[in-house]
C-alpha cells in the first residue's frame, strides 16, 4: 500500500503537535518541522506527497518554503495554513489553504482532498 507522506511545518509547537496529532490518528504517516530549514532537510531526504506549512515563520516564511520545495519536488502538493487569512491573497486553481483555527474534521477533509487528486498520485523516488 502506498503510504501518503505529510511534512508538517508550523514554528508554534502545539499547533504542530496537533496538527500531527490530528493526521497520524488517522493513518497518514507526518514528519513535523519547526522551520523552513529544518523543513528543507527533510525534503531533501525524503519524499513527501504533501508539504503542509504554516505561512507567518520567522526567517522563511510559508511562501518562500513552497517556492524552494518545489524547486526539489514540481509536484509536491502544498496546503498553506495561516490564522491570518485577510492577510493573504490565494488563486483557488493554484492554492490550497486552510484558516486557523481549523477543526480536525476540517483538516482531514482538506488533506484527503488534496492527496487524493488524480494528479497528486505521482511519488518522486529518492535515487
Amino acid at each position: 500500500m502506498n503510504e501518503k507522506r505529510i511534512l508538517v511545518v508550523d514554528d508554534d509547537p502545539e499547533v504542530r503537535l496537533f496538527v500531527e496529532t490530528v493526521l497520524s490518528d488517522s493513518g497518514l504517516a507526518t514528519t513535523a518541522a519547526g522551520d523552513g530549514a529544518d523543513a528543507l532537510r527533510q525534503l531533501a531526504r525524503s519524499s513527501f506527497d504533501l508539504l503542509l506549512t504554516d505561512i507567518r515563520m520567522p526567517g522563511m516564511d510559508g511562501f518562500e518554503l513552497a517556492q524552494r520545495a518545489r524547486a526539489l519536488d514540481p509536484a509536491l502538493a502544498v496546503l498553506f495554513m495561516s490564522g491570518y487569512s485577510a492577510e493573504y491573497r490565494f488563486d483557488p486553481a493554484h492554492d490550497d489553504f486552510i484558516a486557523k483555527p481549523f477543526r480536525p474534521r476540517q483538516l482531514l477533509s482538506c488533506v484527503h482532498r488534496i492527496i487524493n487528486r488524480p494528479d497528486r498520485c505521482r511519488r518522486r523516488t529518492n535515487g
